[in-house]
This record gives C-alpha cells, sequence and structure tokens, in this order.
C-alpha cells in the first residue's frame, strides 16, 4: 500500500470529520525525516463503566510509504493544524476473512 502526495490541489479548510486529515510528526526520527500521521479512523468506545475515544493513525514517510501505526486521544489533535488531506479514507471499506 502506497499513499500518493499530490501538491497541486489546495486544501480547503477542515470541517468536524478529521478522517484524512494529514499532520507534521513532532519530535525525534520522524519530525527530522518529513513523516507525518494521516488520520484513518476515529473511535468511541465504552468498555465496562470506562469510555474511551480517539483517532487511529497510519504513519507515513516523505515518499508515501507507510512506516507506522498508532492510535491518539481526542485531544492530542486539539492544537494542531492539518497539513493535507487524503481522500477517500471515509469510503473505505475492509473485509476481515478467516484463515
Amino acid at each position: 500500500m502506497r499513499i500518493e502526495i499530490d501538491t497541486t490541489i489546495p486544501i480547503p479548510a477542515p470541517g468536524p470529520d478529521m478522517v484524512g486529515n494529514v499532520y507534521p510528526v513532532r519530535g525525534g526520527f520522524g519530525a527530522r525525516n518529513g513523516h507525518m500521521h494521516v488520520i484513518i479512523s476515529h473511535f468511541d468506545k465504552v468498555q465496562g463503566y470506562c469510555r474511551y475515544s480517539g483517532y487511529c493513525t497510519v504513519t507515513v514517510d516523505c515518499d508515501g510509504e507507510i512506516v507506522g501505526a498508532n492510535s491518539y486521544a481526542l485531544h492530542y489533535f486539539d492544537s494542531k493544524v492539518p497539513m493535507a488531506k487524503v481522500d477517500g479514507l471515509d469510503n473505505l471499506a475492509l473485509t476481515m476473512r478467516s484463515l
């Protein structure tokens, strides 16, 4: 899997749905080498009496290759400004099947 990086299309202001937003990695090896977080999903779960919400991300390098994956609490991206948007992630549907 690879994400093509298109630099010719201006990015509109983000709406309330953050899936597809791209943020620069802050700090460490990823920041020095141009890595980016791409939000691929939002989750809001309740287990027992504990509610947890956040975003799942993939980390891509400056060539668009996926080099990692993480999850972050909702507040992590509150003060950050997206640098790009990946189109089509909100309509992506994968199927898991038994082996």
